[in-house]
């Protein structure tokens, strides 16, 4: 789904909710995307910013926030987490999708949060964000 992994690309860059209009004028500017996609993308960080989980996405104003993180398993096998947020009190794992739903998807990010209890991480709490072609979210606590 090329949309879906170009929407990914730019949520990638979205390290802190100031950045939100930095990355909706890229999405503007972006001379390789239709202009559904652009509205789309950009109700989708529209949503981002003024959801109500937004404190999940950005935690608090001390929270380290990283995206695509690549981590290891014990075969060194590599998993990337579209995004995690790590304050004083927990780490939170975000893995957003844009197609349907699937079982996998849930066990996916349970694999990322084990992977993380292994390396020492504590308080972890994971959640799925789907993201609709209309450009909504969904958020799901896994």
């Amino acid at each position: 789904m090329r949309w879906g992994n170009k929407l990914h690309a730019y949520l990638s860059l979205v390290k802190q909710k100031e950045s939100v209009d930095y990355v909706k004028q890229l999405i503007s500017d972006d001379i390789q995307l239709e202009d559904n996609e652009k509205q789309t993308f950009l109700r989708v960080l529209d949503n981002i910013k003024l959801n109500t989980h937004s404190n999940v996405l950005f935690g608090d104003e001390r929270a380290v926030i990283k995206t695509e993180v690549e981590i290891l398993d014990a075969e060194a096998r590599s998993f990337r987490i579209d995004r995690m947020v790590t304050d004083n009190q927990r780490t939170v794992v975000i893995d957003f999708k844009t197609g349907l739903k699937e079982v996998s998807h849930k066990n996916q990010v349970m694999n990322y949060v084990e992977l993380l209890l292994q390396t020492g991480y504590t308080a972890i709490e994971a959640y799925l964000v789907y993201i609709s072609k209309e450009g909504d979210l969904e958020f799901i606590k896994i």
